[in-house]
């Protein structure tokens, strides 16, 4: 059991997420059910659900989840229920239920303690940390964004102290997404350093690959767009080798763009709708309204642009996120959308197009899209609205 288990966990973190992985963590979980061995049933369905979430392979997560609620209920131990609610919030995050994702995450945290490098060793992640990062972005996709910005703050500090590589790895890549989302390069900036500190100095192959994909959005955000360009193809290439999904849509919407506005719509198209299919495939939803995003963007991209498809998938894009609940997506969709209408002189369908959803944030007011979208608004007022220059990704 511990052998099948070391191999499974080495194989993720040097060569990535293969079915190999798989194989050897399930091999590992079947003597452990054999045994009736509680304890290590928990520790291999963490390393699952990292696996899973790696892959952001909802129903896999789902299933790992089960089982350790399972586990737990069986033993009745608070420190269990603890390890479940962690892997049920994983799932729910990553199946799109951001307001059941948050009500087991929270509960993970009230009862696990502060992380050590024991605690990440034993379960082959850092529970408290994972439970950290999922509610950080769970918080940010419904549009909790201040919330989110701080519980960013806290999984890094808490990650840091760990003193675990791989905790304070995984945590300084899933809070970088959001850093972006914001424009906040200050943050971008020390992190990213902190990332590429880490990946260099280990053999942990995946991460170095993600570094790559960090330093090309950090790149393009700087205006080095080719060399930007060139680290997001490399990261994409060496991620798809590693099945590490985890932050491929960030890499390939910024990407995409980048070529659209080079006049290469057609293989801006191919990467998206390849990307597109790979998350539909494991029904991982919450990327999608992000991808239809960037499909319409790609279609205004470049010397003919092409509005009424663009208008087709920021729809698209709209309603999808309506459904997740995911406003802050839908808002910058519909920014783009409202641009469009500007444009059009039609400032009314502008104006009553973002302020339905303007008004559904009750935080996050000083960040880039609201301000942006408070904007619109303000000049509608006035009668003097005019297209608003934005980052489009």
């Amino acid at each position: 059991m511990e052998i099948h288990a070391s191999y499974a966990l080495a194989l993720m973190l040097i060569e990535g997420d293969s079915e190999k992985v798989r194989t050897a963590f399930y091999t590992a979980l079947g003597f452990a059910e054999r045994c009736d061995d509680d304890l290590q049933q928990l520790c291999l369905l963490s390393g699952l659900s990292m696996y899973f979430l790696h892959l952001t392979d909802a129903a896999g997560a789902r299933d790992v989840a089960s089982r350790g609620e399972a586990v737990a209920a069986k033993t009745g131990r608070r420190d269990d229920a603890s390890i479940a609610n962690c892997l049920l919030g994983t799932a729910h995050y990553l199946s799109g239920d951001q307001l059941l994702a948050q009500k087991h995450l929270e509960a993970a945290l009230r009862d696990l303690p502060d992380e050590a490098p024991s605690i990440a060793s034993q379960y082959m992640f850092a529970p408290r940390s994972q439970s950290l990062m999922c509610l950080t972005r769970s918080h940010w996709l419904v549009g909790n964004i201040d919330q989110a910005i701080r519980y960013a703050e806290t999984t890094i500090e808490e990650a840091d102290k760990s003193e675990h590589p791989i905790t304070l790895i995984s945590a300084l890549g899933m809070m970088m997404s959001l850093y972006f989302w914001i424009d906040d390069l200050p943050q971008v900036e020390r992190n990213l350093a902190k990332f590429e500190y880490i990946s260099g100095k280990t053999f942990f192959g995946p991460y170095r690959a993600v570094a790559h994909g960090l330093k090309g959005l950090y790149l393009l955000r700087t205006d080095r767009t080719s060399e930007g360009m060139r680290y997001l193809r490399e990261a994409l290439k060496r991620l798809t080798v590693r099945r590490y999904k985890m932050l491929v849509s960030d890499f390939a919407t910024e990407l995409a763009i980048c070529m659209a506005k080079q006049n290469h719509r057609a293989e801006a198209l191919i990467l998206i709708d390849e990307v597109i299919a790979s998350y539909t495939e494991v029904n991982m939803v919450i990327h999608l309204p992000a991808l239809f995003l960037t499909k319409a963007l790609v279609f205004l991209q470049g010397e003919a642009p092409d509005p009424k498809s663009a208008e087709e998938y920021l729809e698209r894009s709209m309603a999808v996120a309506r459904k997740q609940s995911a406003l802050p997506y839908e808002l910058r969709a519909a920014l783009q959308l409202a641009q469009i209408r500007i444009v059009s002189d039609d400032a009314e369908g502008a104006r009553d197009l973002i302020r339905p959803i303007y008004m559904r944030f009750s935080e996050g007011f000083e960040t880039p899209d609201l301000i942006r979208a408070r904007e619109i608004l303000d000049r509608a007022m006035q009668g003097t609205v005019h297209t608003v220059s934005r980052r489009p990704s």
